[in-house]
């Protein structure tokens, strides 16, 4: 929903990345960090996930987060006819606007 709006907006749609709620909540769930140490998580979780969507894999080695040799996998099971339309739809645009990198799709 988030990628149609986009499109039909121009580009004009925001998102907010939520950390979690106070200290003392996000320790009930186990998550014993500050804030500003939440944020820095969250920036570097976007860092890789944006990496992630050029096609590439990616290796990530942050303060919080470590991934190594990671790819995107559209997995269809057991839908397999739904993410095949995704892709159908999606993959044109991310080669149109040179987000898909050796993209047989351009």
């Amino acid at each position: 929903m988030a990628i149609t709006y986009q499109r039909i907006s121009g580009g004009r749609l925001l998102l907010n990345v939520m950390t979690g709620g106070d200290d003392a909540e996000q320790r009930r769930f186990g998550d014993d960090l500050d804030k500003t140490a939440r944020d820095r998580r969250a920036g570097e979780f976007i860092t890789v996930f944006r990496q992630l969507w050029s096609g590439e894999p990616v290796t990530f080695h942050g303060d919080h987060l470590f991934v190594e040799d990671a790819r995107i996998v559209l997995s269809g099971y057991p839908h397999l006819e739904e993410a095949f339309s995704f892709g159908e739809g999606v993959l044109p645009i991310l080669a149109e606007r040179g987000l898909l990198a050796n993209s047989e799709l351009r």
